[in-house]
């Protein structure tokens, strides 16, 4: 029997948080990419608007799928209120981990990089771009697994770098999107990667 999801209060709601919803299709789950509590939240490639207040916030929601090896991030964005919104756990089955020959590198975190790759290709990745950020992106947009000095690294990064979240031109729909912080952002995996490698135990 599965377990009843206790709604969420909207203020308990935040970036990262995985969520469910009722749609046409049955039940949808996602990801908050983006949450806006005032003004109006546009969700990118599509005409879909919402407005949201500081009374009836709103977020910009990336969907899950459930697959044969478990839940995967897709490219599918979608906007919804808090108040149609349930907190769950989050989709651990997207984080499996193969450790016998290393850790297997996740879909969504392969999604990031191969989108930095696009980015870097056309120039968005700006003057202060590393060779290493675009090693590191070709690395896991080829999938597979990676090593333990790999993970650390990574862990390292997103450690360092969360503070290029609040820069202007991180989020979609944003001026100057995407801007060279999100472009090394998703050439290291993307908040995908940094909730990924935050699971691994090193110690």
């Amino acid at each position: 029997m599965r377990k009843k999801v206790k709604e969420a209060a909207p203020e308990a709601l935040k970036e990262g948080d995985f969520v469910s919803w009722n749609s046409s299709g049955g039940t949808a789950r996602g990801r908050i990419e983006h949450v806006m509590k005032d003004g109006t939240l546009g969700v990118p490639d599509s005409d879909f608007s919402i407005n949201a207040s500081a009374e009836d916030p709103a977020a910009l929601i990336r969907i899950w799928k459930e697959g044969p090896e478990g839940w995967e991030e897709t490219e599918t964005l979608v906007g919804h209120k808090f108040s149609t919104l349930s907190k769950i756990g989050s989709l651990n089955e997207a984080f499996k981990l193969v450790e016998a020959d290393g850790y297997k590198i996740p879909s969504g975190v392969q999604s990031a990089a191969k989108r930095a790759l696009k980015w870097i290709s056309d120039g968005k990745a700006g003057g202060g771009f590393t060779s290493t950020g675009r090693r590191r992106a070709q690395q896991l947009a080829s999938g597979g697994s990676v090593g333990r000095d790999t993970v650390a690294r990574m862990k390292s990064y997103f450690a360092r770098h969360a503070v290029d979240k609040k820069a202007t031109g991180f989020n979609a729909g944003e001026k100057g999107y995407p801007s060279p912080g999100r472009v090394a952002w998703d050439a290291w995996g993307g908040d995908a990667g940094r909730t990924w490698v935050n699971r691994v135990k090193l110690d």
